[in-house]
């Protein structure tokens, strides 16, 4: 190929840079401004004392609701697990854990099962120390329909 070939290239190239530029520039504000329509699922948990909104999505639990208080120096422990309709078991793990420094340490587990869409747990032996933040955690596997489905969620609170 000779010089003139090469020459004869260029309004092809320019038109190809042309042509490049105009569908970056479409695409750019094409993503630019998309308006997007959101709504709060049934099962979002609030927490009083947080800042965020936590949204687990699950399929097969509709909410989960933890809490922690203390009386009469007892940590009074309490969760429920709302699953959807056609559940037919729940079996769950709950577990006090108490924050020290950094780290947490573990105060006490509790396994509980259900063969209904709905388990219950409460629990007020552990003695607890005032001035102290702990937090309530549990791990729960919920069937419905014959499709098992592991959850979890945890609530803190200072005692």
């Amino acid at each position: 190929m000779g010089p003139a070939n090469v020459k004869g290239c260029e309004p092809m190239k320019r038109s190809i840079v042309k042509m490049a530029a105009s569908m970056l520039v479409g695409v750019i504000l094409l993503i630019q401004d998309i308006p997007a329509n959101a709504r709060t699922p049934p099962n979002a948990l609030r927490d009083v004392d947080s800042i965020a909104m936590i949204v687990p999505l699950w399929t097969n639990a509709n909410n989960i609701s933890l809490s922690v208080t203390s009386s009469s120096g007892k940590a009074n422990c309490f969760g429920l697990i709302d699953a959807a309709t056609g559940t037919t078991s729940i079996k769950a793990t709950f577990k006090l854990e108490r924050k020290n420094g950094l780290s947490w340490e573990h105060e006490k587990t509790w396994s509980k099962e259900s063969s209904t869409k709905t388990l219950t747990f409460s629990d007020k032996t552990r003695s607890v120390m005032a001035g102290h933040t702990y937090r309530l955690s549990v791990v729960a596997v919920v069937v419905t329909n014959g499709v098992s489905e592991t959850v979890s969620s945890s609530s803190e609170s200072k005692l």
